[in-house]
C-alpha cells in the first residue's frame, strides 16, 4: 500500500480518535476543511512542515501517522487495507498477489 494511502486512513482514524471535527484540524493548521478532506480521501498529501504540523497537533509521531510504526514503510494492518479500499480480505490478498508484490504479513 502507498504511504499515501496508509496516511489517509491513520489521518481520519486519528483525529477522529481526538473528537477533532475536519474544519478544527484545518484551522489549526491554517487550511480549508476541503485540504483535510483530500488527505484523508488520498487524493493530495502534506508537505513535510504539514505533516509536522498534523502529528504535533494529534500527538503523535510522523512515522505512526503514516504507518510506519518500526516496521517497513509498506506494512499496514488488513482491515485498514480493506477500509481504504472498500475490499473484503480476500479481495485484498488476490489484488495483492495478482500485482505480484512482495508477501505482506498482515498484522
Amino acid at each position: 500500500m502507498r504511504v499515501n494511502k496508509v496516511y489517509a486512513v491513520n489521518l481520519k482514524q486519528i483525529r477522529e480518535d481526538r473528537g477533532l471535527s475536519q474544519t478544527a484540524l484545518a484551522t489549526a493548521i491554517g487550511y480549508t476543511e476541503s485540504v483535510i478532506q483530500n488527505y484523508e480521501n488520498g487524493c493530495t498529501c502534506p508537505s513535510v512542515k504539514t505533516l509536522c504540523q498534523i502529528a504535533d497537533i494529534l500527538n503523535v509521531s510522523i512515522d505512526y501517522l503514516v504507518g510506519r510504526n518500526g516496521q517497513d514503510a509498506n506494512d499496514c494492518t488488513l482491515e485498514a487495507y480493506c477500509r481504504y479500499g472498500g475490499k473484503s480480505p480476500e479481495a485484498a490478498r488476490a489484488e495483492h498477489k495478482s500485482r505480484h508484490l512482495q508477501p505482506i504479513e498482515w498484522r
